[in-house]
């Protein structure tokens, strides 16, 4: 195999991995969105409410690096704002890095005048898919208006 056949063979194999990350990135991202609808919530694919600040300073894994929020279905629920999301992080300091993704859920108040977070941000089991990982994490039945 000559060098340029080698080449696009390289670019090709990359193409076709874009395709079938995006594709699935796009199915996960319809289950959710169907989710969030069926909880009363809004969903958006990127970190538009910039949550990622307020969740890395509340993260409950020390160490973590990296950190990145996306998925976010929102809604406020009695007096604060509720957010589930998934975040992708790195663990590890040498040779053993591992990204790891995971659902978490985090609330705050909803007015400023009641003072700042004190929750810290709470993490799905990791061993379940994703949507079942959001199911872990959201409202019960019975808060979820009729």
């Amino acid at each position: 195999m000559n060098p340029s056949e080698l080449l696009a063979l390289a670019v090709a194999i990359t193409v076709g991995a874009h395709f079938v990350e995006s594709f699935l990135r796009r199915r996960s991202g319809d289950a959710l969105r169907r989710l969030a609808a069926e909880w009363h919530m809004n969903f958006s694919l990127t970190d538009r409410l910039n949550l990622t600040g307020k969740v890395a300073r509340h993260f409950p894994i020390p160490g973590a690096a990296n950190l990145r929020v996306t998925n976010v279905i929102y809604g406020t629920a009695k007096d604060r704002y509720r957010y589930i999301f998934t975040t992708e992080y790195t663990i590890g300091v040498v040779r053993a890095k591992r990204r790891l993704t995971q659902a978490g859920s985090f609330s705050e108040p909803r007015g400023r005048e009641d003072g700042p977070s004190t929750e810290t941000v709470v993490l799905a089991p990791p061993n379940q898919p994703l949507v079942e990982q959001y199911r872990a994490l959201g409202p019960q039945p019975e808060e979820v208006p009729d």
